[in-house]
Formats: C-alpha cells, structure tokens, sequence
C-alpha cells in the first residue's frame, strides 16, 4: 500500500475524530445549558455506558445515532490502517 494512501487514511481519521469531539463538546455545553435533569442523565448516561449509548442509538436518538455512526466509520478506517500499514507498526494498533 502506498504512502499517500496511508496519509489520506490518516486524515481521514483525523476527520473523523474532530466530528466526534465537536458532538462530545456539544453535549457538554448542552449539559452546562439545560435545566431539565431528566435530559441531562440521558446525555451523561450515553457518555459513561457504552450498551445504553448503543441502546440510545438504536432507539432513534439524533445526537447518540450520529456519534455511534462515526464511532463505527472510525473502527472500519483503523482496521484499513492496520491492515495496510508496515508491519512493524502493527502491534501499536493492536493496542487501539
């Protein structure tokens, strides 16, 4: 695999992480926002515990349903990296 593409693998996860942090940055001015507390634990709850983020996700939930959508395209753009990249790096992703 080539060079380049191996950058433009990089940039792509790049990408995809600063996606996911704007949405983590989000939610925490929302936290900081609301008043409704019943809003806020279904925001924290989805932060701390992966299976109700999950659940969040699959119950139709826009902010959860957009992360776990980014969540997923991020492993699938790691798995690519680890697969095409040199094999003395391979054991760093592994650690992933």
């Amino acid at each position: 695999m080539g060079a380049r593409n191996l950058l433009y693998l990089e940039a792509e996860i790049q990408l995809i992480e600063f996606q996911i942090k704007a949405l983590d940055d989000a939610d925490i001015q929302f936290l900081k926002q609301t008043e409704n507390n019943d809003e806020k634990k279904h925001v924290e709850d989805a932060a701390r515990a992966w299976e109700l983020f999950q659940k969040q996700a699959q119950e139709g939930d826009e902010r959860t349903s957009a992360k776990l959508a980014l969540v997923y395209k991020l492993r699938n753009l790691m798995k690519d990296y680890g697969a095409n990249s040199p094999a003395e790096f391979a054991w760093i992703l592994r650690l992933i």
